[in-house]
């Protein structure tokens, strides 16, 4: 085990490195203390660390001049209990290949490597749509049938990818994976009895297969609150969750922070992204797990951020409908106002949006009564510049929409997850061309885009929009200086004596995270030259 990184770091929360056969040894006391109830609370209970009644602490928790260690503690019977519910959902036991679902059947086509998807692409040349292949993957052999892909070529998909490349559901696991009480610790402070889950889908299906002790995973502030009533209502500085990604397929590891800053740059509501060194200790001492991007959930604190009410209709589509062609309510789960089981607001937008014979202005008026298609097309350009190969177009999943209040309950757009953004090559290697920054050749199974697209005044909107984007964050200079702030300050923590060891790290090699941010410049640079010569023609 490599050493903490105390020496990189500001007062954090007790650790130890010393061995241990239980959680009730030296290395948690400190935090078991704590945890003593002191009153109504636990003895470590701070109002502006704690309290629902804390406003949310973004300056804070989302920090971009530091690297915030978070300690995650958990029960070895607790622990136990997440392995083995990991590997009933995953077919397959930790590091034994497998791990897209029962069956196994290797990682999911928006995560493998690019070395990956251009098997899949290889292994279907000579064949046509339907036909039986094989594929040798870094995750072990698949069998499936020739499918298309995101590029419009055939790629061999096993069932156990869902949707496939193209788009649809993308599920390797029936159902969550369980939760498990955990005590959390950063900077001194303790928050205690936190649900932890493991979370993802394909990052997750990936991590598990090859063995790495880099799992995503998600905290639950008040998970336990009923069984626990001295954390009722318990915020980490104002959130009541917070996600981790592990940086799969991303060898800056800066990937979802650079698109959220350079989204919110440019007026989206993005969700908010920063980094941690996380350690765990399951019972022999705290063991770094790697750099993450600790994320903010959408549903949390975005919409009082973003517009001072929470109070609308928040959905998170995903499913068979998350493309926006029909309307099932399993694929737009609400997030707020569950109880109501409304959803009339986005059904009345899916009809317009599917209605052929809405056209010209009817069919604008008519969508823009419940839609916001400027914030729509200002993301899709915003996309468009940096690219996102994980969104819709490509994907359905990975968005939010919100009922606005003060907006008459107009549903507006919010991305999430930007793992595989700032990419210039697509799953299957090929280069995005000029066809694409008007998508012309995304069909109808993409009304959003498609139908805004042939519409002559959405579409030169459109064209406004792609220029606003290449400004901001999007300048060359500017984004430079930004990717090389950030990866000089997450170094330490990713390479070298104090980095990611090996069994809990996902880069393919230091060097390829030491030329990270040129990979990254040349990308910005590539998307100026293709989008400014499509804005010309």
């Amino acid at each position: 085990m490599r050493r903490p990184l105390l020496a990189l770091a500001v007062t954090f929360a007790p650790a130890c490195t010393k061995g241990a056969d239980t959680a009730d040894t030296a290395a948690t006391a400190a935090l078991d203390e704590a945890c003593v109830v002191s009153g109504d609370r636990p003895a470590g209970w701070g109002e502006l660390s704690h309290s629902k009644d804390a406003e949310a602490d973004y300056d804070g928790v989302f920090d971009l001049s530091r690297v915030r260690r978070i300690d995650v503690v958990i029960h070895p019977d607790d622990y136990a209990t997440m392995q083995a519910d990991m590997e009933a959902l995953a077919g397959a036991a930790f590091g034994e290949g497998g791990g897209a679902g029962p069956g196994g059947g290797g990682g999911g086509p928006e995560e493998l490597t690019q070395a990956d998807m251009r098997a899949l692409a290889e292994a279907c040349e000579g064949l046509s749509e339907g036909d039986d292949c094989d594929a040798e993957l870094s995750t072990g052999d698949i069998s499936g049938a020739c499918t298309d892909g995101p590029g419009g070529e055939l790629m061999c998909m096993p069932d156990s990818f869902g949707g496939g490349a193209g788009g649809g559901d993308i599920s390797f696991f029936d159902d969550d994976p369980a939760y498990v009480p955990a005590t959390v610790s950063s900077d001194g402070v303790v928050w205690c009895h936190v649900g932890i889950r493991y979370k993802g889908n394909s990052t997750l299906s990936t991590a598990w297969s090859q063995g790495s002790e880099k799992l995503p995973f998600r905290l639950n502030l008040d998970k336990y609150e009923d069984d626990f009533p001295q954390i009722d209502d318990q915020r980490l500085y104002g959130f009541s969750e917070m996600t981790f990604s592990n940086g799969m397929s991303d060898d800056s590891l800066m990937h979802d922070v650079l698109a959220s800053w350079i989204l919110e740059d440019r007026g989206l509501p993005a969700a908010r992204n920063t980094f941690a060194a996380v350690y765990w200790d399951v019972g022999e001492g705290p063991e770094y797990r790697g750099l993450y991007t600790m994320m903010e959930d959408p549903s949390d604190q975005l919409m009082d951020r973003v517009w001072g009410d929470d109070s609308g209709n928040l959905y998170k589509p995903e499913g068979d409908c998350a493309n926006w062609t029909c309307f099932e309510e399993e694929s737009f789960e609400k997030k707020t106002n569950e109880d109501a089981a409304d959803w009339s607001d986005i059904i009345a937008v899916l009809e317009d949006l599917n209605d052929a014979g809405l056209e010209g202005e009817a069919f604008r008026s008519a969508l823009e009564a419940g839609f916001d298609g400027d914030g729509f097309l200002r993301w899709l350009a915003v996309n468009t510049v940096m690219v996102n190969w994980d969104q819709y177009g490509t994907m359905a999943q990975n968005h939010y929409v919100y009922g606005v209040p003060e907006d008459g309950g107009r549903l507006t757009w919010i991305p999430w997850d930007y793992s595989l953004s700032l990419m210039n090559f697509g799953p299957t290697g090929e280069a995005l061309d000029t066809t694409s920054v008007f998508h012309d050749e995304v069909g109808d199974e993409w009304p959003l885009i498609r139908r805004l697209m042939d519409d002559d005044v959405y579409r030169a909107r459109y064209e406004e929009l792609l220029a606003e984007a290449l400004v901001g964050a999007m300048e060359v200079e500017t984004f430079r200086a930004q990717a090389e702030t950030l990866h000089a300050l997450i170094e330490p923590y990713v390479i070298g004596d104090d980095g990611e060891r090996a069994e809990s790290t996902m880069l393919s090699s230091d060097a390829a995270f030491e030329g990270s941010v040129e990979d990254l410049v040349e990308h910005v640079e590539s998307r100026h030259e293709v989008v400014t010569e499509a804005l010309a023609e």
